[in-house]
């Protein structure tokens, strides 16, 4: 499902936007958690219903492509067991397990600045790159890991409800705790980090050209259609940045 005043377009040239951010939500990895997968559908309508009536959806619709996956293990789900149709959980063999099927297309396709992912089962949030003192377990094949190390994704996953399953009358309840959370973390996308293009001075031609944070062991690749580029920060801190173009020697 995407969400954009261009969908099935790309975009980041001046003509249309010149700075245009990708972002998806992700429900249901677990087929017996479709907490996630019913509020992405209340989100996508809220968006789409109130697009040039509320600031806040006409911000998201504006200004960012955003994609939604409300359930990643349908099978799961029509099971109502963890497992995908072969009882493997998908958040401990990713992404092998969906080579064979559509989703992996979707994570292959696009180059999302931001994925959040929705979980059911307790109340508590986990960080991009899972490691922390504090661990509660070890997690192998997840996919949080992946989309940092493969595209520089950063993956927020939220556990949001207790009850794995609840009943349908609470899921109202359970939109209204979520929809402002919901929104404001895809709108301050567009306040957070550092986001541009790089092309010829002479021609105007898009660049293969990389961004590096100094201090932060990672580059971004510019896409290859527009060469834009986006690196989430840190709210209000100072850093430095560098472009340059790939094959050439940085200034640092």
């Amino acid at each position: 499902m995407e969400i954009s005043d261009k969908p099935g377009q790309d975009e980041a040239e001046p003509a249309f936007k010149v700075n245009v951010l990708s972002f998806q939500f992700i429900g249901n990895v677990h087929g017996d958690e479709p907490v996630g997968r019913e509020l992405l559908f209340h989100l996508a309508n809220w968006i789409c219903g109130n697009y040039m009536k509320d600031p806040l959806a006409t911000l998201i619709v504006d200004n960012i492509h955003l994609h939604m996956l409300p359930s990643m293990n349908p099978d799961g789900f029509a099971l109502r067991r963890r497992g995908n149709a072969n009882n493997i959980d998908l958040n401990r063999d990713f992404p092998d397990q969906l080579r064979k099927f559509t989703s992996d297309h979707w994570f292959m396709a696009f180059e999302h600045a931001r994925s959040f992912v929705y979980f059911e089962g307790s109340a508590c949030r986990k960080l991009s790159m899972d490691g922390t003192e504090d661990r509660k377990y070890p997690i192998y094949g997840g996919m949080q890991d992946w989309n940092y190390i493969h595209h520089g994704c950063f993956e927020l996953t939220l556990e949001i409800s207790d009850n794995k399953w609840p009943n349908a009358t609470e899921l109202p309840t359970l939109w209204e705790y979520n929809r402002m959370s919901m929104l404001n973390l895809v709108a301050n996308l567009v306040k957070t980090g550092i986001h541009g293009r790089i092309f010829s001075a002479d021609n105007g031609r898009p660049l293969p050209a990389s961004v590096v944070v100094r201090g932060i062991n990672y580059t971004v690749k510019a896409g290859k259609l527009f060469a834009d580029y986006h690196r989430l920060l840190a709210p209000r801190e100072k850093c430095e940045g560098n472009r340059f173009i790939d094959g050439s020697e940085t200034l640092w």
